[in-house]
């Protein structure tokens, strides 16, 4: 930045009697800063806005008369910098005190300094370069104080000024944080009235969607039982609405926040639907639909005739017994590109929008049919279809290892969430008692049968990612890298999670785990080319099944027991 040469002349009144600002250091903690301006072209002043993703800045009361601020240029030759800093005393070192310095240590603050005469604010540190505290604490017949040193790492530019507004949250910004050493905690964070009217996840609707794509019908918020689901009103599906979300970590803390509106920093989220249902096939066209029909074109499973007047019937039912290229062709059968199977990208966006509903990451918490105190959401959406009282081999004789439940068998809560009790019909009484569990209209988000996955798969032992579905049928450029795959079993302990919100198993164990228990099965060798992903979990699998339990396995990856959901993607 070119300097322009001008004079500084004596400033008005007495600038030099001392340095008066108000009894408190205003703290930013950097992973709290969406938004922090550049400095202005004088190189001095910051006049954009600093935006927050919590409710307030920390406040830390200074003893008027001893905040210090330096501003000291240091360095050799050709490498001349700031050394800034700011420091203050406190009075005593109480209980407070000392869990403000222990929770504080080694993060990273912007300071803030007000005047005391309305002159803009003194702001040292940057999101880039921030303060770190350092506490001393004296005690003696004369005194007993802590004080307070808050310096960047590194030398910088000098003190800024700050005319923007008082730092604040962001209105439109809620969402979860947990720590992932104890990730059954979890701590609803940002503006607090939004966990009641949950803004994003209450434009989630239920419609009858056209093979081109048109809304033929918005779905009412109660029961589905007297909609058309057949088929010939379109398909059932769920609209997932346009939203925006960042992920961060901060050491050992992870958070996730989301808002209606565009922040700056986020990510959009585009609008798509996803299917009400488990994927049920039209036979005479091979073609996926989301619909409740018990028509002879729509026998699900195996597609196994001899069931269609036995209480095993399969009419009704979700397909499986069918690779995952199958299934994508038969999404798109008559259609485009826009029509897919369950994506990566949709089933991650689902378990996001449901743990920052819930403030949990265990969907298979009990049900409860009242809200907090405070009015937000709890519980979870209980076992779901995975607690069949059967053997596979008892499965097996049954019916052939094929699913149980018709679709739409839980319509009666329509866009709700919850559970419903499966009733067989006819003679049989084979799966009597187990739960169905619903999100929001959508029939079992994890149980009954495992769903196969595109837009994830693994390479020389790195699962790869994408959400462009031309890209589907083989990783290349348009894929990215988000973790590396080990083989092995057990529950999930940790998520690769960064700046996407992959919930792909980073690390497992055994014994239950935060993720509600979800199980995760690596049965690959690390340098499997194009393994796939089914996540969900079966009705067999008890507590190891969960919203993002996963299996990986070696195409074509074709077992018995695992379907899809169908999606469509406007943006295609």
């Amino acid at each position: 930045m070119a300097y322009i040469r001008h004079s500084v002349t004596r400033p008005a009144g007495d600038p030099g009697k001392g340095y008066a600002v108000h009894d408190e250091l205003v703290l930013l903690p950097v992973e709290d800063i969406i938004q922090f301006p550049e400095r202005d072209a004088d190189g001095v002043t910051l006049s954009g806005n600093i935006v927050m993703c919590t409710v307030d800045p920390i406040r830390l009361y200074i003893t008027p008369g001893t905040v210090e601020i330096a501003d000291n240029s240091e360095g050799d030759t050709d490498a001349v910098g700031f050394a800034t800093s700011v420091k203050g005393s406190h009075p005593g070192n109480s209980a407070e005190v000392r869990e403000f310095k222990e929770k504080c240590k080694g993060r990273g603050f912007v300071v803030l300094l007000y005047h005391c005469d309305g002159s803009p604010a003194d702001i040292v540190g940057t999101p880039c370069n921030p303060c770190i505290m350092t506490p001393t604490y004296t005690a003696n017949k004369d005194t007993n104080r802590s004080e307070f040193a808050f310096a960047p790492t590194f030398k910088g530019n000098g003190v800024a000024v700050y005319t923007g507004e008082t730092p604040s949250q962001a209105p439109s910004i809620y969402g979860i944080e947990y720590d992932i050493s104890n990730p059954t905690e979890v701590k609803r964070i940002g503006n607090m009235e939004l966990h009641k009217t949950l803004p994003v996840q209450s434009q989630i609707r239920g419609v009858l969607l056209s093979p081109t794509g048109t809304e033929n019908k918005v779905l009412p918020e109660g029961s589905w039982l007297a909609e058309t689901r057949d088929g010939t009103g379109g398909s059932v599906m769920v609209k997932l609405p346009e939203h925006f979300v960042r992920f961060e970590t901060s050491g050992s803390r992870r958070r996730v926040l989301l808002s209606s509106e565009d922040v700056p920093g986020f990510r959009r989220v585009p609008m798509r639907y996803v299917s009400a249902y488990e994927a049920a096939i039209d036979r005479s066209a091979n073609a996926l639909y989301s619909l409740a029909n018990t028509g002879a074109n729509y026998r699900g499973g195996n597609n196994n005739t001899n069931y269609d007047d036995k209480p095993q019937s399969l009419l009704g039912l979700p397909v499986t017994h069918t690779d995952l290229q199958s299934l994508r062709a038969a999404a798109r059968k008559g259609r485009d590109s826009k029509w897919n199977v369950l994506t990566y990208d949709i089933a991650k966006e689902i378990f996001w929008l449901f743990a920052t509903e819930y403030a949990t990451l265990d969907a298979k918490k009990a049900v409860s049919a009242t809200k907090t105190a405070e009015g937000y959401m709890q519980g979870g959406l209980g076992a779901g279809a995975t607690t069949l009282a059967k053997t596979t081999e008892e499965l097996k004789n049954h019916n052939g290892l094929n699913p149980l439940l018709p679709c739409g068998v839980s319509d009666k809560l329509g866009g709700g969430s919850g559970e419903m009790t499966y009733t067989p019909s006819g003679a049989s009484n084979f799966g009597a008692g187990m739960k169905v569990a619903r999100y929001r209209g959508i029939e079992h988000p994890f149980g009954h049968i495992k769903k196969r996955v595109d837009g994830v798969a693994v390479r020389s032992g790195v699962v790869y990612v994408t959400n462009n579905p031309d890209h589907f049928e083989a990783i290349d450029e348009h894929w990215i890298a988000v973790a590396a795959i080990t083989n092995g079993v057990g529950q999930i302990d940790d998520i690769a999670f960064g700046e996407e919100g992959d919930f792909v198993a980073k690390s497992f164990r055994q014994g239950a785990a935060g993720f509600g228990a979800a199980f995760c099965a690596k049965d690959i060798s690390t340098s499997a080319e194009g393994a796939l992903m089914t996540i969900g979990g079966g009705m067999l699998d008890g507590t190891n099944a969960g919203l993002i339990c996963q299996e990986w396995c070696a195409p074509p990856n074709g077992q018995a027991d695992a379907g899809t959901r169908l999606t469509y993607l406007p943006f295609g």
